[in-house]
């Protein structure tokens, strides 16, 4: 196609005036790859015959990437700590098939309570990436980390059968808006394993309404976060006209840990399957320490399956438990720590606050992924909790601190992205098995 030149300038009235234009699909502009400033000294170039480059500098944008309080992290908050029997023995070419001799360590199978609340939210719905949100598409996850809007513990404790989400401070009613989809985790029913699909009626102060449901069951802390126009999945977007973007606030994920108790137990890994926070299918294999401490490298969002492995027929002598880390994911591929703006705790974190690496890992490109390789955009580590040498300052996650990123795109990666191949810009494709 041609390019369309005009002298400019653009302005995109919207729905300023409402009595006269009053249409829904008004919203934020979108621009593929970006956008760009004129060279002017190569303007000949415009409208010249076809072939000929306009020469432009490209003007990286500033892009929001988290904007969460993350809670406190666990040892034991999912799976709690227990010795468990490997019942059959299978080869390592069979460890990344469908869980035949596997320790089953599907969070239904082992019997351990999972809250909804903290950085814990039971049943949460979801389409993966590529497929139409329909019904039939519908995946429910047994368990997701850093559901929702990221302020658990800030929902004051609401009689059960009540149309009203009380929150501890009005300042996050800012989040809610009349007519907005909600899915509020374990308030669907009276054991707190099922999540409300509602909507909002009204918000005044810290009153939520809502419609459609009750509440069946509510906690202090529980999670809510925003759902698809159709009310049926979660859906971490900002609806905003004809588009929807992304919402910091909601796209927090973070890295898995694993503790055995017990020298003697070697040979072990856990197999954990589920989805990234854009809904791509993901595996990652995670070595067991004897008598130690093991950390993913992959940042989970929503987690389907856990299967403890080993080559032979043993039961672990002593505990083995899995919980959650401090280390975080980034939502677009990060190569170079000086396009990334990171706060924590209050504090700008720089070299000489987090020292060599600053926490930060680049994404990891390589192609393929593997079960054991680094997450395929990056991560954030603020704390101890992690694999890393390198970490913030502020101090551990408590469900206080807020942790909040922004990255400007380097040309490379925004303007080479297209539907055809888009790992310049979030990363190589997630390993599954």
């Amino acid at each position: 196609m041609s390019n369309t030149n005009s002298s400019g300038p653009y302005i995109s009235t919207g729905n300023l005036n409402t009595s006269v234009i009053a249409d829904p699909d008004c919203g934020p502009d979108l621009s593929y790859q970006g956008n760009g400033i004129i060279d002017p000294r190569y303007v000949q170039a415009i409208g010249a015959a076809p072939g000929r480059k306009i020469q432009a500098l490209y003007c990286a944008p500033y892009i929001p990437l988290i904007d969460a309080v993350p809670q406190a992290p666990t040892a034991a908050g999912i799976v709690a700590a227990a010795a468990v029997a490997v019942t059959t023995a299978v080869t390592a070419a069979n460890a990344a098939g469908l869980g035949v001799g596997f320790i089953s360590a599907n969070l239904a199978l082992l019997g351990q309570t999972v809250p909804g609340s903290g950085n814990l939210a039971q049943n949460i719905p979801i389409v993966p990436a590529g497929l139409a949100i329909n019904s039939s598409n519908v995946v429910t996850v047994p368990l997701t980390l850093e559901f929702g809007y990221g302020f658990g513990g800030n929902i004051a404790t609401t009689v059960s059968g009540s149309k009203t989400l009380t929150l501890a401070s009005a300042t996050n009613s800012k989040f809610f808006n009349p007519g907005q989809r909600l899915i509020v985790a374990g308030a669907g029913n009276a054991g707190g394993t099922s999540p409300l699909l509602t909507s909002v009626a009204s918000v005044s102060g810290a009153s939520v309404t809502m419609v459609d449901a009750a509440l069946a069951t509510l906690a202090s802390g529980t999670q809510v976060g925003s759902a698809d126009q159709s009310g049926l999945v979660a859906f971490p977007y900002n609806n905003a006209g004809i588009d929807t973007f992304l919402d910091p606030v909601q796209a927090l994920s973070r890295v898995l840990r694993v503790v055995n108790t017990n020298v003697g137990d070697t040979g072990y890994s856990l197999i954990v399957r589920g989805y990234d926070y854009a809904n791509v299918p993901m595996t990652e294999t995670i070595a067991v320490i004897a008598n130690g401490t093991a950390y993913g490298k992959k940042a989970w969002k929503y987690i389907t399956q856990m299967n403890l492995w080993r080559a032979s027929s043993t039961t672990t002598t002593g505990n083995i438990s899995v919980g959650t880390g401090d280390v975080f994911g980034l939502n677009v591929r990060s190569d170079f720590w000086e396009y990334i703006n990171v706060y924590y705790a209050g504090v700008f974190q720089t070299a000489a606050a987090g020292g060599a690496g600053n926490g930060w890992a680049t994404a990891d490109a390589t192609s393929p992924a593997t079960g054991t390789t680094g997450d395929v955009r990056g991560t954030l580590q603020v704390s101890a909790a992690g694999g890393g040498a390198n970490t913030f300052a502020g101090g551990a996650p408590n469900g206080v601190l807020r942790l909040a990123a922004f990255m400007s795109l380097p040309s490379y990666n925004a303007l080479n992205a297209t539907n055809l191949n888009y790992a310049t810009l979030f990363g190589v494709t997630q390993y599954t098995a």
